[in-house]
């Protein structure tokens, strides 16, 4: 799938991660992908994940632990199409708290792949 409507690839990814749809995020990342995440670390993964099967053990065990009244919801998508990144700032609530987060995809040349990825996040702060 080769992206062009930026808004509408973040609300479907956010809907993907909000319905637990490991599958549909994955389809996204190229098979040599390195993503960056502290909750990555935090989980006893390295910080930077090498490959789509790694991000897909951390991914996998991150949403076993999680509950499963996951909500993302998209506040803004900004596009440096020059670059062919994504950065996608969303609220992500789960057992009635919200953190601010935000991803950053660097897409390959065809804009069919992320090959990049990091995660950020914010402090907790209460439901909107």
């Amino acid at each position: 799938m080769v992206v062009s409507d930026f808004n509408s690839f973040a609300h479907e990814w956010a809907a993907a991660w909000s319905r637990h749809d490991l599958d549909t995020v994955l389809a996204h990342f190229s098979e040599d992908c390195s993503f960056t995440s502290p909750r990555a670390a935090a989980l006893g993964f390295s910080a930077t994940l090498h490959g789509k099967k790694a991000l897909r053990e951390y991914w996998a065990t991150a949403l076993s632990k999680l509950p499963t009244k996951l909500q993302f919801r998209v506040d803004r998508v900004y596009v440096d199409e020059k670059q062919r990144c994504v950065t996608i700032l969303y609220d992500s609530t789960r057992e009635g708290q919200t953190t601010r987060a935000c991803e950053i995809m660097t897409f390959d040349s065809s804009w069919k792949h992320v090959v990049r990825g990091e995660a950020l996040y914010g402090a907790i702060r209460s439901v909107l």
